[in-house]
């Protein structure tokens, strides 16, 4: 099985800055992935990569999703090892099973095809160092995108990437990560922390807007960042508000 070439892009080699790119406007994710390359943790490449695979939410199993859940928490830290080999145990079972059926079918079936391109997207997220897997999550997945004519899923992948990448990354970064609490926060309060810790045990993303309600107690006056927390997303683990306030990078 071979993964479908990457489409070429003016930035295709070399290191990514920002003043190269247009974090909220681009519409390339194989821009954003370079970008996000060079300046984000192993874990948010991998949240990244996870929050992708959901944009073909549509057509997955509920198996498929629950093994999606699975590797974000292990991303997190909220699963042991033992978990997290069987998952990707099983997800290299169903590329492999895929690719036998479609092989077995004479001629091109086009739900065997879309089916192949799922499970090879999924596989990529275990097994792989993670800026490979994010690259194959992105070919795997524009390739989804083209078999079910789906004009949007490009603009889904880019969403993602901005779900989780902060804006505009070159002045929030240094405050991912160390447990740091930014300046502008001023502090996060026990109520506030509490909050978010439990968001992010419970993958309960829909009380982001109590987060914000709770930051602004403890006077928190950055607008871009709680009217992040109270938007209507869709949210996922390693938002990078709620990673803002947890310092996770």
């Amino acid at each position: 099985m071979t993964a479908p070439e990457e489409r070429t892009n003016r930035m295709s080699a070399g290191r990514v800055e920002s003043a190269d790119i247009d974090w909220s406007g681009c519409e390339s994710p194989f821009v954003l992935r370079r970008y996000v390359r060079a300046n984000c943790s192993v874990r948010k490449q991998l949240l990244v990569a996870v929050a992708c695979c959901r944009v073909m939410a549509h057509h997955l199993s509920t198996d498929q999703m629950a093994a999606l859940e699975i590797v974000g928490r292990w991303a997190d830290g909220l699963v042991d090892l033992e978990q997290y080999e069987d998952v990707a145990t099983v997800l290299r079972q169903d590329v492999l099973r895929a690719g036998e059926l479609r092989r077995e079918i004479a001629g091109d079936d086009p739900v065997l095809r879309l089916r192949e391109s799922i499970a090879a997207a999924l596989v990529s997220l275990v097994g792989t160092p993670s800026d490979d897997g994010l690259h194959r999550v992105l070919q795997w997945v524009e390739s989804y995108g083209v078999q079910t004519r789906s004009r949007a899923v490009r603009h889904e992948l880019c969403a993602a990437f901005r779900e989780i990448v902060p804006p505009p990354f070159e002045l929030r970064a240094r405050y991912l990560g160390g447990g740091q609490v930014a300046p502008w926060m001023l502090r996060v309060g026990d109520a506030a922390e509490a909050i978010a810790r439990g968001i992010r045990l419970d993958g309960a993303f829909d009380r982001l807007p109590i987060l914000a309600d709770a930051l602004e107690d403890d006077g928190c006056e950055d607008r871009v960042l709680l009217q992040h927390l109270r938007s209507d997303g869709p949210h996922v683990r390693g938002c990078w508000a709620h990673d803002l306030v947890l310092g996770q990078s």
